[in-house]
């Protein structure tokens, strides 16, 4: 599991499972001026979650040099998420499709593929965009630009987001 941590006017308190709320906290209100991080990057298969709160307008995603800058302008792989809406945003550039966001944001690498998914969970989200030729250790980045905007967030490997198969259980009952 990578820890987020703040690189430029942001608060980061860490929840449960692994979960961090990232909350612009400093810096011009209307500037893509705060950034989180994480502190240390994946150079294998990963998983990153995230959802904002509120009317966000902020960029998440993953980059090779996350203290680049605190803008998005450096952020190889990321989520614009504007209002309701979600836009997939690679090496400066937004990219197909627009999409309405469901509960979360995913981005999933295995071996060279990225997905950008969205769902409520891994197992049944959706996937938007999927590219190929991503290789190399890639950290969480992120850019918030309003005042107040907050994310939750969470950077880890897939199989911390594996979900418990349902299946039958076996019962016993012992009589004494």
């Amino acid at each position: 599991m990578a820890g987020i941590v703040n690189a430029a006017n942001c608060t980061v308190e860490a929840q449960e499972g692994g979960v961090f709320l990232v909350t612009k906290t400093g810096g011009n209100p209307n500037a893509p001026d705060a950034s989180a991080v994480s502190d240390q990057a994946m150079a294998g298969d990963f998983v990153l979650r995230f959802r904002a709160f509120g009317d966000p307008l902020l960029y998440a995603g993953v980059s090779a040099n996350p203290l680049a800058s605190n803008g998005s302008g450096t952020i190889d792989r990321a989520v614009q998420l504007s209002g309701a809406s979600g836009r997939c945003y690679e090496s400066g550039f937004f990219r197909p499709p627009l999409f309405t966001p469901v509960d979360f944001v995913w981005l999933r690498r295995t071996g060279s593929v990225l997905q950008y998914l969205t769902g409520a969970d891994l197992a049944t989200a959706i996937a938007v965009r999927t590219v190929t030729g991503v290789t190399g250790p890639l950290w969480f980045d992120s850019s918030l630009l309003r005042a107040g905007g907050a994310m939750e967030v969470r950077f880890d490997l897939p199989s911390a987001f594996a979900g418990r198969k349902r299946g039958r259980r076996l019962s016993l009952a012992l009589s004494l």
